[in-house]
């Protein structure tokens, strides 16, 4: 499944750069069932402990594939090691133009502003896709009639913007 997923990836990776067209690919690497186990069900330890490890395999076994994405869609890290390990691997043989973004997962706010605050500061960290945790609870609560269209606007707005400046505050500190 692996090879014939590489496969089409590599397809859309060539296809993608001769057309001089940006390939960017998100990257997401859940527990295994065994492995969650392991670590008696505990998300946060997997994420601490393994996941990093298994991206850094992923993206080297995608590279060796032949997919070459511009731009990697990386799930939060931690630690700034895991960071720069990451990127070490997405900028790997002479790939130095490549870029990794952080994801939000839809994790509540505190944690992605740790997410956030730890990438930024590693160089190769070009930015972040903040999806849910930007605008569900304000969408949701607009939708239950719970809020006025004006406040969900001003509360997504009032997240996109902290996310914007975290990221530019602590990527200026490099």
């Amino acid at each position: 499944m692996n090879r014939c997923q590489s496969a089409r990836l590599r397809h859309l990776s060539e296809y993608l750069h001769r057309t001089g067209l940006k390939f960017t690919f998100e990257l997401l690497v859940p527990a295994e069932r065994a492995e969650l186990e392991e670590l008696h069900g505990d998300q946060r330890a997997y994420d601490r402990s393994r996941r990093p490890r298994h991206m850094v395999d992923a993206i080297h076994a995608l590279q060796d594939a032949g997919v070459e994405p511009d731009v990697w869609k990386i799930e939060g890290l931690d630690r700034t090691e895991d960071c720069a390990a990451v990127v070490a691997a997405a900028r790997r043989a002479g790939r130095a133009g490549v870029g990794c973004i952080i994801l939000g997962r839809g994790e509540d706010e505190a944690k992605v502003e740790s997410w956030l605050s730890t990438a930024a500061g590693v160089p190769g960290f070009i930015g972040f896709a903040v999806g849910r945790t930007t605008f569900w609870n304000a969408l949701v609560g607009w939708r239950d009639g719970r809020t006025t269209p004006e406040t969900a606007i001003a509360e997504v707005a009032r997240r996109y913007t902290r996310w914007c400046q975290l990221f530019a505050h602590r990527a200026a500190d490099r």
